[in-house]
């Protein structure tokens, strides 16, 4: 999903981290970070994540 910040044109913004539960037709939102603070997920990040959602299902 995309999330323009103002004023920092096209490339700024945010990234959102999402998971979509089909069976109960949800939307979770997980985590919202500014692009120019952070590319992208850390393993940690990432495994932190996954034990989230695992513990939802």
């Amino acid at each position: 999903m995309r999330v323009a910040a103002k004023g920092h044109g096209k490339r700024g913004g945010a990234r959102v981290i999402y998971y979509h539960f089909v069976s109960a037709s949800q939307i979770a939102l997980l985590m919202i970070y500014p692009k120019n603070e952070q590319q992208d997920l850390t393993a940690d990040e990432r495994k932190a994540l996954k034990a989230v959602i695992e513990l939802w299902r």
